[in-house]
């Protein structure tokens, strides 16, 4: 169930609650802790849906990671601006850890400048970003970006390949090492056109990054000056994660490509697999509430020409025109809208859309914004997954290969936005889709702020230090019960310098997650910070699953989820915690914490349980409002005696979550609690007859 160890012997886990703490650590034996649950009296109903997922392409998580299309740049249009930024010249430093330029009209360097005089820097490696020439000999092969005869509207680059002698060609060698691995099928298409409308024979294959051995080939003839989509099937006989694709001339010739694909084929399905299997995989074992997608600062871009329009990634890839994001890099859209919205699907998570206020992050005004341009794209993006298969939304959304509704529910309006333009822009944006949508829930950001007026939701973001989330547990005690209920869409511990962040992170966020459970009436929704993050691509230490070209894992705050969606309860109750003993009088941060509740058949227990500190903490647990419990419990631990580390590619298993059992007999038992441990117990029990 986990793909961890199981503990097959019931009596390990007595022997935790009997032993565990006379035996382990004596200098703590003056601490004592008591947890007392009260189910006498009504308790806060949880959403089914509370623990969710966010995900934003910010490290490269989709193009070159989830999204399993395997060749980067496909259109050539790496270094091409937004069209509303300017172009300048000048020079690139760092000043202070940050790039730096500095404007020379003559200089090496090129930025681009967007319409709020926010200087930007292009993404590097230019117009061939992972192309290469493939030649036998030296300066056989010419390759050539060029603008003549344009594929599609979207797509006016190509790439003519001039080869002069036989064994010339193109290859392109993927993101951070293209994987072939032996026995899978592989399915290529891409437009070509031969421009003296000569016929040109070429051969497809799979190669190593040197060129020095060859997994697969299929023969290809080019024919005409028009652009033609050609498609082969290309299955390796041997594996390497430095792989390139070639498309080699068996003579001299030049033609010109554009759009090139490549994706895997599944063994099980024989159609293209557009998730990578092992990401979604982990994805699915969470059993996440709901999924928050595009962003993020994602849905804003560099500038107001490159915000996210989602009509623009739905339809056949010669139609989308990718978009430079916010994060620096090309995306190719080639995921896109509805791939968010089956990726939700998929994982039976609720979609979470987050639209564009008509604001850029690096911009809070700017003045003269046609804001209607973002009320039809935030009603339409809602109509084409809510809308039925007869109206205009509704069918383009069948056209595009689904014909069944999507039920979105929450909207976000903007992201991290705040202040008066975002105030003014919100409301208008909301009060539309109220009209149109009456049962899709406006979500207004906290950012500084929250608008004035009435809301229904807001988004709250918290990325302090591990110290932080351990003193503000407490934070949504006193919340207002009566204003707008809270989305945490986002919140990790946001200081850590492990290179896959560390379990002592992880506990402090627990110690958040229990607050927020705690007030399950006021906080309705969270996700955590990042959830994806590829390795090859810059590192973001705040994330749930870390990936390569080879394998995927998931951190310790990855099994703290899944461990809080796999243990709900329908209703929480009021939980108290007290700390008796030790010798330290001083104030010091609080290290543990619990909270409870009982599942929708009211027939089990759940105590979720969080000792951040290097102490055995042997516990009482007084239950009140229950007729009896007794029985075998069942106890999922994550613990680490040094909670510096984390898993990692070398170790992916050194935090996943160990099962056993106990006995409980009474409604007073102990229970010894590991340090530096989260620990949720399941157990059965009753409550009593005037209160069921």
């Amino acid at each position: 169930m986990f793909g961890c160890r199981i503990c097959r012997n019931a009596l390990m886990g007595v022997a935790l609650l009997v032993v565990g703490v006379s035996c382990t650590c004596s200098s703590a034996m003056a601490l004592r802790a008591y947890i007392t649950i009260n189910a006498t009296g009504p308790g806060r109903a949880e959403n089914p849906r509370m623990w969710g997922l966010f995900i934003e392409n910010i490290c490269h998580d989709v193009d070159g990671g989830l999204y399993a299309q395997m060749i980067q740049n496909p259109d050539f249009k790496n270094d091409v601006p937004p069209a509303d930024c300017k172009v300048i010249r000048g020079k690139w430093r760092m000043r202070n850890n940050r790039p730096h330029f500095t404007h020379i009209s003559n200089g090496p360097d090129v930025a681009w400048v967007s319409v709020n005089g926010h200087i930007h820097r292009p993404p590097p490696g230019g117009p061939l970003l992972a192309w290469k020439p493939v030649q036998p000999v030296p300066g056989t092969t010419t390759l050539t970006v060029q603008k003549k005869a344009p594929l599609s509207a979207a797509h006016r680059l190509s790439l003519q390949v001039m080869v002069k002698k036989s064994g010339g060609g193109v290859a392109n060698v993927g993101y951070w090492g293209m994987p072939v691995k032996k026995g899978h099928t592989y399915l290529l298409t891409f437009y070509a056109r031969s421009p003296d409308a000569a016929s040109v024979n070429l051969h497809a294959g799979l190669a190593n990054v040197r060129g020095t051995k060859h997994f697969a080939e299929s023969e290809i003839t080019i024919s005409g000056a028009a652009w033609r989509c050609y498609t082969c099937t290309l299955r390796a006989t041997g594996s390497t994660y430095h792989g390139a694709m070639t498309l080699i001339a068996s003579a001299p010739a030049i033609y010109d490509i554009n759009m090139v694909l490549m994706y895997p084929i599944s063994a099980k399905t024989g159609k293209k697999e557009c998730i990578r299997p092992d990401i979604l995989h982990l994805l699915k074992r969470i059993h996440s509430g709901f999924l928050r997608f595009p962003g993020g600062n994602y849905i804003e871009g560099y500038s107001l020409d490159d915000s996210y329009n989602w009509r623009q990634t739905v339809g056949p890839m010669i139609d989308r025109p990718g978009h430079v994001n916010y994060w620096g890099y090309r995306d190719t859209d080639g995921f896109g809208y509805l791939g968010w919205l089956e990726l939700a699907k998929k994982i039976h998570a609720a979609p979470l859309y987050c639209t564009s206020a008509g604001l850029l992050h690096s911009a809070p005004t700017i003045p003269g914004t046609n804001l209607n341009i973002y009320i039809k794209e935030m009603l339409s993006a809602v109509a084409f997954a809510n809308d039925p298969g007869d109206n205009r939304w509704g069918a383009l959304r069948a056209q595009c290969g689904h014909p069944a509704h999507f039920d979105l529910k929450y909207l976000e309006i903007g992201n991290e936005n705040g202040g008066p333009s975002y105030n003014h822009n919100y409301h208008i944006i909301a009060a539309a889709l109220h009209r149109v949508f009456p049962n899709v829930i406006p979500i207004a950001d906290d950012w500084g702020g929250i608008p004035s007026g009435p809301l229904s939701m807001v988004d709250k973001h918290y990325y302090p230090s591990q110290q932080w989330f351990l003193k503000h547990t407490n934070l949504f005690n006193l919340y207002p019960r009566t204003g707008p209920k809270v989305f945490v869409g986002e919140y990790a511990v946001g200081n850590t310098r492990a290179e896959y962040g560390d379990f002592r992170s992880t506990l402090a966020e627990t110690a958040f997650m229990i607050g927020m459970e705690r007030n399950c009436d006021v906080v309705r929704l969270a996700s955590y910070g990042v959830t994806l993050d590829n390795a090859g691509a810059v590192p973001c230490r705040i994330n749930l699953i870390e990936f390569n070209d080879k394998t995927a894992f998931g951190r310790s705050s990855y099994w703290v989820q899944y461990l809080f969606n796999h243990n709900k309860p329908a209703v929480v109750y009021p939980t108290t915690v007290r700390i008796r003993g030790g010798v330290n009088k001083r104030p010091r941060i609080p290290t543990f914490f619990a909270d409870a509740g009982v599942t929708t058949n009211g027939k089990n227990l759940i105590i979720k349980v969080d000792n951040a500190s290097g102490h055995y903490m042997l516990t009482t647990i007084r239950l009140h409002g229950f007729a009896n419990v007794a029985g075998t419990g069942t106890a999922f631990t994550l613990h680490e005696n040094n909670p510096g580390l984390d898993n990692t590619f070398k170790h992916p298993n050194r935090i996943v979550p160990q099962k056993s059992e106990f006995m409980v007999k009474t409604l007073t038992f102990q229970y010894a609690f590991q340090p530096y441990s989260i620990t949720v117990l399941r157990l059965p029990a009753v409550r009593t007859a005037m209160d069921q």
